[in-house]
This record gives structure tokens, sequence and C-alpha cells, in this order.
């Protein structure tokens, strides 16, 4: 199995490492405390340290119904 990182429980989240042949970056996943709507992602992935973070992604969602996700959940 390839170890591509390694990540640390905050208080605020996950903060870690992520190292591959193209990059290597300080990752936090964050709750999403700024929600919009229900169907906004729970976390938020930043690159960079807190006060300098950019959001790469926000792929968290705590739950998922049966017709998001195509299988029974």
């Amino acid at each position: 199995m390839i170890h591509l990182g390694t990540f640390t429980h905050t208080t605020n989240g996950f903060f870690g490492q992520i190292t591959t042949f193209l990059m290597a970056d300080d990752l936090s996943i964050v709750p999403n405390e700024n929600r919009t709507s229900e169907n906004a992602p729970d976390y938020r992935v930043l690159r960079g340290l807190e006060d300098d973070a950019a959001q790469v992604a926000a792929p968290g969602y705590g739950r998922m119904s049966a017709s998001a996700c195509g299988w029974p959940c």
C-alpha cells in the first residue's frame, strides 16, 4: 500500500502533510463553519498555514443519501 501522507487530529480538524512525486504540502481538513445550504460540504481542505491558507477542495460530507451515492450507504 502506498503511503502518501500523515494527518493528526487537532482541536479544529486535522493537520498533516502529503508528499508525492510532484508535490509536498501541508494540508488542513477543517469543518466548514460558513455553510450556506444544507447541501454544502461539512469539511474544507486547505493548503498552507491557517492564516494564509487557500482552499483546495471541499470533499467531506457527514452524511449521504442512497440516491446520491448510487449504492446503499
